[in-house]
């Protein structure tokens, strides 16, 4: 990062007669450099990134990897949900069911199958099978309105219901269960198994489900230690479990020229999953009962529960090749990758990577597509160097810091841009205890907060103030109109509302008390404790004393938000590609081991954010997501601030031809390299004709 005196020392620093050669040789370099278009040069702001898609560590890295690991599904820059790896993708339902005998299962299978064509597709049925004493049913319906109806018209043949029963140890579960399976009796009423983390499995039994219970608890209890507690945690007449099917691009290649294949996506996320790595949505992966690969290009998913949420785990998840995953064991903290890149199957290709640059070229599939044949990305440099570098031509692009970003709007032959945001600033409120308890006292601490004020102070104005807790510019998000500036006289109108007025000395105080509120930081985050310091001083204008404690990041989490011992606390959280809130605000995480650290509780809002976990249907989300957000927003448990920025400066003659100087939209790396599609013509209109013409 440089400053403004780096700037003046730059401009002014430098005698006359070599600034007048150096002007002399930009000007000819740059008319040179914007007639060339067959390359890209641009340098990184420290050096050469490892390219591990799955822990990027900054957004330039990600947009990296981005370019070179194609993800499943994507979201495109107008926020919608668009193909990736997939072409399509499509939900089912599948619905299995046991009986006492194969005979039986077997009459139930050909009792479904003899019911006429048109009750078939009123239920929505689409197969039926049986194996042994199963019968298995699939719904084109991932809701499954109709699975009651099949399994009464079945009931005469007595299906036999079946248990969830959880074991819960005290280490690793995977090896005992193992164990216990190659000499169980019981093993072949034990339907599925689904591992809930390294220290519980619960398994879905039909039959004799007491049986299998008394077995575990035997087995278990002579294995000394584990402290095994097992139990049944549910009943049901029959196993729902939706299907998302996954169909992938038949003519996408690696670099090597194979095949990208559903056994690779399966390979990938066995591989994210065997490791603690911060995945987006990874809870949506846990959900995963099993995967089965029907054909190279098509991936069935089996999911434990009704999830149509779960669609997003796979949105940005970049795809490795299965001999890859399988020849370099993951490590935690990621290191393989530094000592062998895998192959991708992205836009672009690695051509050279060393520690001095990182080069890219268009895929063979791209080359019509891409606007440069090559993209060298350089080893940071010093502050000058690079504005040296640019001056004179042999640099395209480079990421300043916001200081510098902010004087740099003001060179002739540059534009600044913002990459979209991927995380957020928040105070987030106890609305259990304390004075944060009154709606209005966390309304009038919103109205108070002057965010244009934080952005031009804290982050030289290159940030941007955001509203609401789902991520902006996504097709389901509801159009922000971000506030403006503070509203102070509304502010004290609240608090005066719930008792508190200001004495003499403007303090808000109650008879025998004044209005004092801890705002919790992270110690040793300078920028942090700048922005409380900074929120201090506002809300300090409408009467609130501030006590700002920076506490370490261990007491933040575990203690302080873990155990709700706080009164305000400054939060940073990452935008996932999710509508997913329901560990955030529901109900049913309040309370200890819960992520809904403000306490909030609301049954409507409880029952929105549950509509909205299971639905399937993309074009229903947007109007769960605005009764989530209109709710909350009455609510206020949060009292959302800025969202981060990522600065990208660009010579102005690469430019796409149709892309504005002072676009203000989000802007990544792609929409420089990729030449954006023409508008399609219109259809043109065709006449009606009579079926004789």
């Amino acid at each position: 990062m440089f400053s403004i005196g780096w700037l003046r020392a730059l401009i002014f620093g430098v005698p006359l007669a070599a600034g007048l050669a150096g002007w002399w040789a930009a000007q000819g370099a740059r008319a040179s450099r914007e007639n060339r278009t067959d390359d890209l040069v641009a340098m990184l702001p420290g050096a050469v990134p490892v390219l591990n898609p799955f822990l990027p560590g900054d957004e330039i890295t990600r947009q990296i990897c981005d370019l070179v690991y194609a993800p499943v599904l994507r979201i495109d820059s107008e926020g919608r949900l668009m193909p990736g790896i997939a072409e399509h993708w499509d939900w089912d339902l599948q619905l299995t069911c046991w009986f006492l005998n194969a005979e039986k299962a077997t009459a139930a299978a050909e009792k479904l199958k003899a019911i006429d064509a048109d009750q078939w597709l009123a239920w929505k049925l689409d197969e039926v099978m049986a194996k042994d004493n199963e019968v298995v049913l699939r719904f084109s319906d991932p809701d499954g309105q109709n699975t009651e109806a099949a399994l009464e018209h079945i009931a005469d043949l007595q299906p036999e219901p079946a248990s969830v029963v959880r074991v819960e140890v005290a280490e690793q579960a995977r090896q005992y269960y193992a164990h216990f399976l190659e000499n169980a009796v019981g093993a072949g009423d034990i339907r599925r198994v689904w591992f809930d983390g390294d220290i519980a499995c619960e398994l879905v039994v039909s039959g004799e489900v007491n049986a299998v219970v008394a077995e575990l608890e035997n087995y278990y209890s002579a294995q000394q230690g584990l402290n095994a507690k097992v139990r049944v945690v549910g009943n049901m007449s029959a196993l729902r479990e939706p299907l998302l099917s996954l169909h992938l691009r038949p003519d996408l290649r690696w670099d090597d020229g194979s095949a990208v294949t559903a056994a690779d996506v399966k390979a990938t996320v066995n591989y994210v999953l065997g490791q603690p790595w911060p995945v987006p949505n990874r809870d949506a992966f846990a959900q995963i009962q099993s995967m089965e690969v029907l054909a190279d290009d098509r991936l069935r998913v089996a999911y434990r529960r009704r999830l149509g949420v779960a669609l997003l785990a796979w949105v940005e998840l970049p795809i490795l090749p299965e001999p890859w995953t399988k020849g370099h064991p993951a490590d935690v903290a990621g290191a393989v990758f530094a000592g062998s890149m895998p192959p991708g199957c992205g836009d672009f290709k690695v051509l050279e990577r060393d520690e001095r640059a990182l080069v890219l070229a268009p895929a063979a599939a791209m080359e019509k597509q891409a606007r440069f044949s090559q993209i060298q990305f350089r080893r940071g440099d010093s502050p000058f160097n690079t504005q040296v570098a640019f001056a004179t031509g042999t640099l395209d692009l480079f990421w300043p810091g916001n200081e510098a970003a902010r004087d740099l709007l003001r060179r002739e032959g540059l534009v600044v841009r913002g990459a979209p945001p991927a995380s957020r600033m928040m105070v987030l409120c106890n609305t259990r205890s304390g004075p944060l308890a009154d709606v209005r006292v966390r309304a009038a601490l919103e109205l108070a907060t002057d965010r244009e004020a934080l952005i031009h102070d804290l982050l030289a104005g290159r940030g941007r103030a955001v509203d609401g807790v789902f991520p902006p510019g996504f097709w389901f998000s509801p159009k922000q109109v971000p506030r403006k500036g503070a509203d102070l006289d509304a502010a004290a109108d609240l608090l005066k509302e719930a008792g508190w007025l200001k004495d003499v000395h403007g303090v808000a105080k109650k008879p025998g008390e004044q209005l004092t509120i801890e705002l919790l930081t992270t110690a040793g985050n300078e920028p942090r404790e700048r922005l409380a310091a900074a929120l201090a001083e506002q809300w300090s204008k409408i009467g609130v004393v501030v006590k700002v404690v920076p506490v370490s990041w261990n007491e933040f989490i575990g203690v302080r938000l873990g155990q709700r011992e706080f009164e305000a606390a400054i939060l940073g959280l990452d935008y996932d590609a999710s509508w997913d809130q329901l560990l955030l605000w529901h109900s049913s995480q309040a309370g200890p081991g819960g992520l809904n650290f403000s306490g909030v509780q609301d049954r409507q809002l409880d029952l929105q954010l549950e509509s909205l976990a299971r639905e399937f249907d993309v074009d229903q989300v947007a109007g769960h997501v605005a009764e989530v957000e209109k709710i909350l927003t009455g609510l206020r448990p949060v009292i959302p601030l800025i969202a981060d920025l990522q600065q990208t400066a660009v010579r102005t003659g690469l430019l796409a031809k149709d892309a504005p100087a002072d676009d203000s939209q989000p802007w990544t790396l792609r929409d420089l390299l990729l030449k954006h599609a023409a508008p399609a013509d219109a259809r043109p209109a065709l006449p009606m004709m009579l079926p004789k013409e």
